[in-house]
């Protein structure tokens, strides 16, 4: 996000490395916070640690999906070799679609109006193949 807060380490004159938080704001970078300098790696590696949690701290939005710190015990990843794709529905969509049309005041509008531009949304195509999409999710959600 521009002008969202940033870390960076800077080498000084007497060969100490600051950590500061900064935000850059066009071709201005303003220092918000002097974190400390460190004349080794280990104590940089702590003024990282404190100038991370400041800037999450004091940001202007938070991260959608926060890192969460790993357990030792937790697989790294997910092994998705012999996982198999069965059915792809748009129903979550539709559904948070509606709600977001009700409270801008469209739900008032028919149901049909309101699938038409939903599904526009949801798959960008031209107005024919529009209403064959509909037919053909409609046709799947009476199975």
């Amino acid at each position: 996000m521009r002008g969202d807060l940033t870390i960076r380490k800077v080498k000084t004159a007497s060969g100490a490395t600051a950590v500061q938080v900064v935000r850059n704001e066009g071709k201005k970078r303003a220092i918000i916070k002097h974190v400390g300098s460190a004349h080794s790696e280990s104590d940089c590696d702590l003024l990282m640690v404190e100038a991370v949690k400041y800037a999450e701290a004091h940001r202007r939005q938070p991260y959608l999906f926060p890192e969460i710190p790993s357990q030792t015990n937790s697989p790294q990843h997910l092994d998705l070799s012999h996982a198999e794709l069965v059915d792809v529905t748009h129903q979550f969509a539709r559904t948070a679609l509606f709600a977001c049309a009700r409270m801008c005041g469209l739900g008032a509008l028919p149901e049909l109006y309101l699938d038409f531009a939903i599904m526009r949304i949801i798959e960008p195509v031209s107005k024919l193949r529009t209403l064959e999409l509909l037919q053909r999710y409609v046709q799947c959600a009476l199975c």
